[in-house]
């Protein structure tokens, strides 16, 4: 199905949405309140009674009972019988510097609101991010990529899919096994050949590489990162130019996703950044070596199966990186954010084409993205 302009997209929800917020029942709050059980049809008590539009709309508490009220709005559902369209509520946990607290009291870390794919594109309707400040006043309709960048917390456990059931984030997953051979105390006592360090430093190298890398790429994926963040990197980025700086030849970087929507993205997103990394990468000698320091089945990749989870292969015939030979036998080269790798057109393809040239076989799609690159 050909694309629409966003703005054309979704011209038909703003009278709705405008329709909606003049309703009597919204206009006084009634219908914007919290019901026993989240029921519509519940009991609706005095204290869980927004009182008006206003305070139903900006008040922490109240983002799941509005986002249901408009969801279940009898014009709002001929719109989307009409164009053929989706709906539905969705949650995330929210970045610390939302966090608030509800009018019962509580503190609130999530939030909810509408996702609806129209003409196979997806969008957001949010009715109540006014609670997260000014800014935000009557900015109703989103892009799902920029509400999830705007609001979602990088350690968010919420799975949000489509309704295919394809999940909505270009995230690679992240299964990095520890084993007594990665443990702080060998890390540390391998950065005791690097010299120029302190051993507080040393314990900062370790924990990053060990503990904090995931949630540090997940942040900068998503575009999540703030000032203590940044002041975090500028000392990490400082700590690593003292590591022994090496040239290696075949080396590999497999990441693996939870479908092919996800992989696609996440090649989709390079490329359009200029291949320049949005993460820090740690390469292996072999895919072999990569998938067990990722905790990869290995059996998995390559394979003609394209529905279940898909895999992207950094893969380097040259390199010049950052050894990190000290986590352990896994690991070689890490290559930091923001670097620009070199990357052919001819040089991103489908895994099919190695299948068939080993096997002697038609070529056929598989689960597996190969990028040879070089930096």
């Amino acid at each position: 199905m050909e694309l629409q302009n966003p703005n054309q997209l979704v011209a038909p929800y703003i009278p709705v949405i405008k329709a909606f917020k003049n309703r009597y029942d919204v206009q006084n709050g009634n219908a914007l309140g919290y019901r026993e059980g989240q029921v519509p049809t519940g009991e609706l008590k005095f204290e869980n009674w927004p009182k008006s539009i206003g305070f139903g709309l900006a008040t922490t508490g109240f983002c799941v009972s509005v986002s249901q009220a408009f969801l279940l709005d009898p014009i709002f559902q001929i719109l989307i019988k009409d164009r053929g369209a989706y709906a539905k509520l969705v949650s995330i946990d929210i970045k610390e510097q939302y966090y608030g607290n509800c009018y019962s009291g509580t503190q609130n870390r999530w939030h909810t609101a509408i996702l609806v794919q129209d003409s196979n594109q997806n969008f957001i309707i949010d009715l109540t991010c006014f609670q997260f400040g000014n800014k935000f006043a009557n900015k109703d309709i989103w892009d799902f990529e920029t509400w999830e960048k705007t609001f979602r917390s990088p350690l968010d456990k919420h799975v949000i899919v489509d309704f295919q059931q394809n999940v909505l984030n270009f995230l690679p997953i992240q299964n990095m096994i520890k084993t007594k051979e990665f443990d702080s105390i060998f890390t540390e006592n391998a950065l005791h050949s690097i010299s120029t360090i302190t051993d507080g430093e040393r314990k900062l190298i370790t924990d990053f590489f060990l503990n904090q890398i995931e949630i540090i790429n997940t942040k900068l994926i998503l575009g999540n990162i703030n000032k203590f963040d940044y002041e975090y990197l500028d000392k990490i980025n400082k700590l690593l130019q003292n590591l022994d700086f090496k040239t290696g030849k075949e080396q590999y970087f497999v990441m693996e996703f939870i479908n092919k929507k996800a992989a696609l993205g996440w090649v989709e997103k390079f490329l359009k950044n200029d291949s320049i990394l949005q993460q820090y990468i740690i390469l292996s000698g072999s895919i072999e070596d990569s998938c067990q320091y990722f905790g990869i089945n290995q059996q998995n990749i390559n394979k003609e199966s394209l529905e279940e989870k898909n895999y992207v292969i950094l893969e380097f015939a040259e390199i010049k990186g950052i050894s990190v030979d000290f986590i352990g036998k896994l690991t070689t080269f890490c290559i930091p954010y923001g670097i620009k790798l070199t990357v052919e057109k001819e040089n991103i393809f489908n895994g099919g084409k190695i299948l068939a040239k080993s096997v002697g076989l038609v070529e056929k799609k598989t689960n597996t993205i190969y990028i040879k690159c070089s930096n």
